[in-house]
């Protein structure tokens, strides 16, 4: 069995590449968690999906006129 910290982790893990804003989502709020090592490993997946995904901006056209 494992927690659902562990859980949400392995998930933001999996579908980071192809949904890196779910991911984002899911790992935002436990790089805040007060159990230190969910935090940092949260925090260091969170690093690597920013640094690794596109910005919003460069992801959508800009809007025509």
């Amino acid at each position: 069995m494992v927690s659902s910290e562990q859980a949400t982790i392995a998930l933001a893990n999996l579908i980071w590449r192809k949904q890196p804003q779910e991911a984002m989502k899911m790992l935002e709020p436990l790089s805040k968690s007060p159990r230190q090592a969910v935090a940092r490993y949260a925090s260091s997946l969170l690093g690597e999906v920013m640094a690794n995904s596109p910005t919003p901006a460069a992801a959508k056209p800009p809007a025509k006129k």
